[in-house]
């Protein structure tokens, strides 16, 4: 399986993976927490997709913002990485409070293994 990434955000605000092989899309998630926009790096074997995930605390009230990086390896993206780079004590606290990683991994691995 190869895939590639659409080059703009589509009509629902987000990017698509596409498996050159099959011609099957699925949209990267936008929504229930990753409001921001996707940014697409293109590099020789893989993607890096850059957003954030906006945190809501038990009140409903807004909690603040976490970056997060998916590096999707091009030859087969159910083997991706994710990465919270340059967080400071807080947001560490709010990766972990909220159960970021196992939420983040749970949804890229559902989404993405709808690629066969």
């Amino acid at each position: 399986m190869n895939i590639k990434i659409s080059e703009e955000d589509n009509s629902y605000l987000t990017r698509e993976v596409i498996d050159t092989d099959t011609g099957k899309k699925i949209d990267l998630p936008h929504g229930s927490g990753i409001d921001a926009d996707w940014f697409i790096e293109d590099k020789e074997n893989t993607y890096h997709c850059f957003n954030q995930f906006h945190c809501m605390d038990e009140n409903g009230f807004y909690d603040g913002w976490i970056p997060f990086q998916l590096v999707l390896p091009k030859n087969n993206p159910k083997d991706f990485k994710l990465h919270f780079n340059g967080l400071n004590g807080r947001g560490w606290y709010r990766v972990y409070r909220y159960n970021l990683r196992e939420y983040l991994e749970d949804l890229f691995a559902f989404e993405l293994g709808e690629l066969k």
